[in-house]
């Protein structure tokens, strides 16, 4: 049976709040590209391609572009290369990263066209959704697994880890629950920016997100 409130995570670096705020919102890269909105890229360049390209067969259609990426866990691979510093271009490290938290079914309620994926993407052996009757092929054991590596039995774990939640084209700031953090020092960081702009939403620090 799949859990009433299922949380969902987008990463971003701290730099990114402030036009958060600013736009209310998260815009996908398409929509940020049109309006000029620049922000600190925390991804592999030659995903970003690959994403840019890859079409999305449901929900809004469109590329990957189209949509705000979101991960059904927290502490993902993603993350980790950003620990390992394996993210060319970026040396900020995971402590600058917040996790934007919200909910599935609320957003797949009031957001048309959110759809989600069983694994990374922009990978072929992933499939797409736009009916939450298929959350079932999500792999809820992996996501709650603090290990998500490939193993001799099983060479698939990190991609079904890396399942996506695509909301298109714009996420609404009324929509987030929470921002989660690595440090105490990060939440008065990430307090200041939503006090000056008269936003109140909860900040804590979850270090088990973190590597």
């Amino acid at each position: 049976m799949i859990h009433e409130d299922i949380k969902i995570y987008h990463i971003a670096h701290i730099d990114c709040l402030e036009s958060m705020v600013n736009y209310a919102g998260i815009y996908s890269n398409n929509e940020c590209n049109k309006r000029s909105i620049h922000s600190v890229n925390i991804a592999y360049e030659g995903i970003q391609v690959r994403r840019a390209m890859t079409l999305v067969p449901c929900g809004a259609r469109g590329t990957l572009h189209d949509y705000i990426p979101f991960y059904f866990a927290p502490r993902s691979p993603m993350l980790y290369a950003i620990k390992k510093d394996a993210v060319a271009g970026y040396h900020d490290g995971q402590e600058s990263i917040i996790h934007v938290v919200s909910s599935v079914q609320p957003v797949f309620k009031k957001i048309p066209g959110c759809v989600f994926t069983d694994g990374h993407a922009v990978m072929a052996l992933s499939s797409f959704f736009d009916s939450l009757l298929h959350l079932d092929k999500v792999d809820w054991n992996i996501m709650s697994s603090e290990y998500w590596n490939d193993i001799q039995t099983d060479g698939d774990r990190r991609r079904r880890r890396q399942a996506e939640f695509l909301v298109p084209y714009f996420f609404p700031l009324k929509q987030v629950a929470e921002i989660g953090v690595m440090t105490s020092g990060m939440v008065e960081k990430v307090r200041t920016v939503l006090g000056e702009n008269g936003k109140d939403i909860m900040v804590n620090v979850h270090r088990n997100w973190y590597y």
